[in-house]
């Protein structure tokens, strides 16, 4: 008795319905080098000089360190073991194009057919169907008398070595040829000599001229007269029935060449193969299908084609899109914008403009159009194939009328048809305002969303709506001792009004636009003010930053609908503009901003949700001379000059929006210590500035 395990045992005893005598013989469990061993035994495998596999071979087939089950062919005129055989992986491998290989067989070896080893009580449950019961009991009957030391019961659990040689002697014995050693240890378990082939194609190779021949396991039975069953799955997918249909009908043709009576079986319940069949239906189910194999393969009914391929029309693709990007892409009303999930940074909403969103319908059309040829050449196989077949002429054209009604149809891509989709889809997926970074207290990073009051790191999800993200990863560990100590030292020495500007910038990160506060720093060059505003940069990332001036954003009337969905506004040479600030003011009180594009018709306002920081060498100097722009200033001196010999390149941004520098490695532990500061101290610290910075007090004295 071979090796199995418990496993290999129920899939072939529980899960088939085969014979535990069948079962104990044929079947051997494998594991490590022993795997190898079945598969790789031919001479023709690629090696090295000293004889062993090769290392890329080796790779190629490292799923057999898993280990499986392997299953012997033997030698039909001596019952002997041959090295060709069929394995089943515990780990299958999974071919470039997708598909999992459940079986493998050596390579750089023939194909062939695999008779099972059977016991002598199985041979009895064969003779009995085929009415040699008498001849075959007085066969192992004189064996029997030869034997010594066991009892008939264990003389009938035995090998008959030569039981394959019986059959083919007795062509009253109908040979039942099966894809798979399972499907054919069921058949012999229910008294069927069945042959295995691993694949249906595999049954009639052609040889050098091309011609289909039987294997030569197969020849072996075809005395003139024997009854043939072919007993192949009967799968319901389109592809699939066209491949059985051309396999079967080539394999049916041998075997009539030599003058076998060809017969098929099939069965109306819903099992794809023989063994699921039995075990689902039982010994009597079976008993009665084999008693109506035929002649002829029973009427072939084409079930509905396994597709969700839409109807080709406006109505059916816009319903295929709007499926195809749901949650994935809105239509903001307020602005006429199209927003795409995940458009160029991985869980962030991106703007892409209408023609972008054009080009992506006619890529996807385009990939839907070759789903619907290919299942239009799936049908044109399988009409090929019926056409080939021996079935009665108005069979024929039955099946291949019911082939033609599920071609699917299609059109040519228009520019015409892809703005209308356009269009259609702009009204379904409408929405009358992009909710932007809607969820406060989350930090949107490359790898995740950072809840900030538990420091839970979560997926990023579309629902959040962030159409920005800092652009590194969140690290708990890092530390940004050295940018710490820098800022400590342009503020010469000062902790409260580091604590201010760590407050600030954690009103940045945090999206605190309801402080109603902008940071002005001021200070000649070389003090600190570039870094400090690259180092603010950096902790939002470039593209969630817009650089202006005072003057572009009072008069510009285009400028505003730069800063949407922005999270910081830097204003350079704000000393030189001497203008109304009514912009500035709306910027920084809450209030709605116009959004207008040029060569577009104005849509409604928006609110923005960022902070501002103003540097220049002097105060602004404004025409309003009420107190509200006051109010919302917080002026930070930078008076430490640094000497042109001394300075360093700490941190740099390119136009790309890629840093560099002696502080890039410390952002993210920057970012951490700016959020360890709790948002009530950071709120309280904005608004009582003046109050808890001594400087700072100094300085709007020195202002009077």
């Amino acid at each position: 008795m071979k090796k199995i395990n418990e496993k290999h045992r129920n899939e072939w005893v529980n899960g088939s319905g085969v014979d535990p005598e069948i079962v104990g013989m044929n079947v051997r469990s494998l594991i490590g080098p022993a795997t190898f061993d079945f598969l790789l035994y031919s001479e023709n495998v690629p090696r090295r000089n000293d004889g062993r596999i090769n290392n890329r071979t080796l790779k190629a087939n490292v799923h057999l360190e898993d280990g499986g089950y392997g299953v012997n062919a033997i030698d039909p005129e001596t019952g002997e073991d041959i090295l060709w055989g069929q394995l089943k992986p515990n780990n299958p491998k999974v071919t470039p194009d997708g598909k999992t290989r459940k079986y493998e067989v050596p390579p750089y070896e023939p194909v062939e057919a695999i008779c099972l080893k059977v016991s002598r009580r199985i041979g009895l449950k064969v003779a009995k169907k085929s009415g040699l019961l008498k001849e075959y009991r007085e066969r192992i009957r004189e064996q029997w008398i030869l034997t010594e030391g066991i009892t008939y019961k264990e003389f009938l659990r035995q090998k008959d070595q030569l039981f394959w040689k019986w059959v083919k002697e007795n062509p009253e014995v109908a040979i039942a040829v099966v894809e798979g050693t399972k499907k054919a240890g069921a058949l012999l378990s229910q008294g069927i000599a069945a042959v295995s082939i691993p694949g249906i194609w595999n049954g009639s190779p052609k040889d050098s001229e091309g011609n289909p021949v039987l294997l030569p396991q197969l020849q072996y039975f075809t005395q003139p007269g024997r009854e043939v069953v072919i007993v192949f799955d009967q799968d319901e997918k389109l592809k699939t029935q066209a491949s059985v249909i051309a396999a079967r009908e080539r394999l049916a043709s041998c075997f009539r060449d030599q003058c076998c009576k060809v017969l098929f079986l099939s069965w109306e319940t819903l099992e794809k193969g023989i063994d699921d069949a039995i075990v689902s239906n039982g010994k009597e189910w079976f008993r009665s299908v084999w008693e109506n194999r035929s002649n002829e393969p029973d009427p072939i009914k084409i079930t509905k084609l396994e597709h969700e391929l839409p109807k080709w029309n406006e109505e059916g693709l816009t319903l295929y899109f709007e499926e195809l990007y749901k949650d994935r892409l809105i239509f903001e009303d307020a602005t006429g914008e199209w927003h795409l999930y995940s458009a160029e940074k991985e869980g962030i909403w991106g703007k892409i403009s209408k023609i972008q969103l054009e080009k992506r319908i006619i890529l996807e059309l385009r990939e839907l159009k070759q789903k619907f040829e290919q299942i239009n050449g799936q049908i044109a196989g399988a009409i090929k194939s019926v056409k080939e077949s021996n079935r009665s002429r108005e069979e024929k054209k039955d099946i291949i009328e019911q082939l033609k009604a599920q071609k699917p149809t299609y059109r040519e891509i228009t520019i015409n048809f892809v703005e209308k989709l356009g269009k259609k889809l702009s009204r379904i997926l409408l929405v009358t305002e992009m909710a932007c970074n809607a969820h406060k207290g989350l930090i949107p990073f490359r790898n995740g969303v950072l809840d900030i009051e538990t420091r839970d790191l979560w997926p990023h999800s579309p629902t959040n709506y962030f159409t920005w993200s800092l652009p590194y990863d969140y690290n708990p560990l890092a530390t940004g001792e050295p940018i710490k100590q820098w800022l400590l030292e342009m503020m010469q020495g000062d902790e409260s009004l580091v604590e201010l500007v760590r407050a600030y910038l954690h009103g940045v990160v945090t999206g605190r636009a309801d402080w109603q506060k902008f940071l002005e720093l001021i200070g000649p060059g070389g003090t600190g003010k570039s870094t400090l505003i690259r180092l603010a940069i950096a902790l939002v990332g470039f593209s969630n930053c817009h650089v202006t001036t005072l003057k572009r954003l009072e008069t510009s009337k285009f400028e505003t609908a730069n800063i949407k969905d922005k999270r910081l506004v830097l204003v350079t040479d704000a000393e030189r503009y001497t203008g109304d600030v009514t912009t500035l003011k709306a910027l920084t009180g809450e209030d709605s901003l116009p959004y207008e594009k040029k060569m577009q018709q104005a849509t409604g306002g928006f609110k923005p949700d960022c902070l501002v920081i103003i540097a220049g060498n002097e105060h602004i100097k404004t025409s309003d001379y009420t107190s509200g722009l006051q109010r919302r200033r917080i002026t930070v001196g930078m008076r430490r000059k640094i000497s042109e010999e001394n300075q360093r390149n700490l941190i740099k941004h390119d136009n790309q929006g890629n840093i560099s520098g002696e502080f890039v490695p410390y952002i993210p532990g920057f970012l951490n210590w700016v959020l360890e500061m709790e948002s009530e101290k950071a709120s309280e610290c904005i608004k009582n500035a003046h109050s808890r910075c001594v400087k700072l007090t100094l300085q709007r004295i020195s202002q009077w």
